[in-house]
């Protein structure tokens, strides 16, 4: 790895760390209620402190549903709810998707794995759009690692934001629009 990629990971781990750091040491437990109540404070610009947190979240290892619940409590006009999510979602994503390069971890996978990161590259040549989309249906799966997957094995970058945008309209417009009282039900571990 060079110079500039070894603080970039430094620089990574160490928002993590201080990150959960922080949430350990207030000793209280990070749930939605908690984040909405962290963002509130910001009523003049919850727009923008809501975009910000969906755009950076990736960097706290918060999973960006956690996000879209969060937002169902501070933004109370569901499209422009829509909109900032997705926008902070393919912020977020990117950043993930250009991290491996950034930080040399996609040649170090590529020496240490070079046949599974090739038997991936091959599925994802052949199968790809519908592995993006319905990775991105599914609200449970954790959507960061195939942004980083797909960094990695450098698959075409537009093709991964249209059928990752695609696949998150459908999610997010389900959870914003249905509520968040269905998803507080249906994922009681996830939300709150």
């Amino acid at each position: 790895m060079s110079k500039r990629q070894r603080i970039t990971v430094f620089i990574w781990l160490a928002i993590v760390a201080l990150f959960w750091l922080w949430v350990v040491y207030k000793d209280e437990e990070l749930g939605i209620e908690k984040i909405a109540e962290f963002l509130s404070r910001f009523q003049n610009f919850i727009i923008i402190a809501y975009l910000i947190f969906g755009s950076l979240r990736a960097f706290t290892l918060i999973p960006n549903m956690t996000v879209v619940i969060v937002g169902t409590l501070i933004i109370h006009n569901p499209w422009i709810l829509l909109i900032t999510s997705l926008i902070g979602l393919l912020v977020s994503s990117s950043l993930i998707y250009f991290f491996g390069e950034d930080t040399g971890l996609d040649k170090v996978l590529l020496k240490k794995y070079p046949d599974r990161v090739e038997k991936i590259k091959q599925g994802i040549d052949r199968y790809g759009a519908p592995i993006i989309f319905f990775w991105g249906l599914l609200p449970v799966v954790p959507s960061d690692l195939l942004s980083f997957v797909l960094g990695i094995i450098r698959f075409n970058y537009w093709k991964f934001v249209i059928y990752y945008t695609l696949s998150h309209i459908i999610t997010y417009s389900a959870i914003i629009f249905l509520g968040k009282d269905l998803w507080a039900w249906l994922l009681p571990g996830i939300y709150g």
